[in-house]
């Protein structure tokens, strides 16, 4: 499956940057983003958008229309959740997961005005996970993560100045975050998915 993803992706590249429609003036064009996101996990138990993470990369975009344009970007984001108890009524356990990836979104950006509509999938590679509860690090998770992830993204930019953009965007596991049924302390998961809201600066070189 992670080949058969890689080479759609492939493809999907190849062809949209071999686009006839591109201008002839046009050119690639490359950055770096810097931010923050909030997640949680759907299927952990535990519901909120709760966790706090970092995100940085770079990005490449390229010209295939006046008003439209592939991005392609190489990213460090962090996902998860994070249940910090309920000391109102007498809950005082916490859990914190921590899955970080590094992600290739290929998006499709179409220009209106000073801003930058866009959608596209993405293809994540889980290099650490970790867990916490309220005594520490957990030593054996009741989970069996997916070494990689598929997203859907949606999002918008919006320009600032002709190199500047913010970007607001919204991430969501298209295939679960779990190979398997995790049978834990916690109760019984058939899947977990990861949904993100992450907002960033961008910079244009």
């Amino acid at each position: 499956m992670l080949k058969t993803a890689f080479s759609f992706f492939l493809l999907l590249t190849t062809l949209l940057l071999s686009s006839q429609e591109v201008p002839a003036s046009s050119s690639f064009k490359a950055g770096i983003i810097a931010g923050i996101s909030t997640s949680q996990m759907d299927g952990d138990g535990y519901a909120g958008f709760n966790k706090i993470n970092p995100q940085a990369g770079f990005f490449l975009q390229k010209k295939i229309k006046n008003d439209a344009q592939i991005q392609l970007e190489i990213i460090y984001i962090q996902k998860g959740s994070r249940f910090p108890g309920d000391p109102d009524n007498g809950i005082f356990t916490t859990y914190r997961i921590q899955m970080d990836y590094m992600e290739v979104p290929i998006l499709y950006q179409h220009e209106w005005r000073k801003f930058l509509f866009e959608i596209g999938p993405g293809i994540g590679v889980l290099f650490n996970s970790k867990e916490e509860d309220s005594f520490g690090v957990v030593p054996a998770s009741g989970f069996n993560w997916r070494p990689w992830e598929l997203d859907a993204m949606l999002g918008i930019n919006y320009y600032i100045t002709e190199k500047a953009f913010v970007n607001i965007r919204i991430h969501r596991s298209l295939i679960s975050t779990v190979s398997t049924v995790a049978v834990t302390p916690y109760g019984t998961f058939g899947g977990a998915f990861n949904s993100v809201i992450g907002t960033s600066f961008n910079w244009t070189f």
